[in-house]
């Protein structure tokens, strides 16, 4: 039972993050601010992927094991450059390409066909 709380918490609580950014964006204040994360969610999947890469060497055996050795607010401070980088290499990527790697190489299998890459 505490599994399913757990999941319907954590599906709740991305509702109210998804809910909270859409009314943000609605306000003209926050479009320009809101809009820099677009790089990001253009290359959600590769955004994506190296996350998890960088989780498991740092959390996990496969690198450095701190899972459960550092504190939440330690977490974050690791979080938030990393989040940066990644907002940079696709704004980077962004402004030389269509797509992001992952996507690419996704889309292509999808489509059984190489696609365009650069701009």
């Amino acid at each position: 039972m505490g599994g399913f709380l757990f999941d319907a918490f954590n599906f709740s609580l991305s509702l109210l993050y998804l809910a909270g950014f859409s009314l943000l964006y609605r306000r003209a204040r926050w479009q320009p601010l809101l809009h820099q994360l677009v790089p990001l969610g253009k290359m959600a999947l590769t955004t994506y992927l190296v996350q998890t890469a960088f989780g498991l060497v740092l959390f996990y055996g496969l690198g450095f094991g701190l899972l459960g050795q550092i504190s939440p607010a330690y977490c974050m401070l690791l979080a938030a450059p990393v989040f940066a980088c990644q907002w940079a290499f696709s704004r980077w990527w962004l402004k030389r390409f269509r797509l992001g790697p992952v996507e690419w190489l996704w889309r292509s299998g999808t489509y059984l066909k190489w696609q365009r890459l650069r701009l």
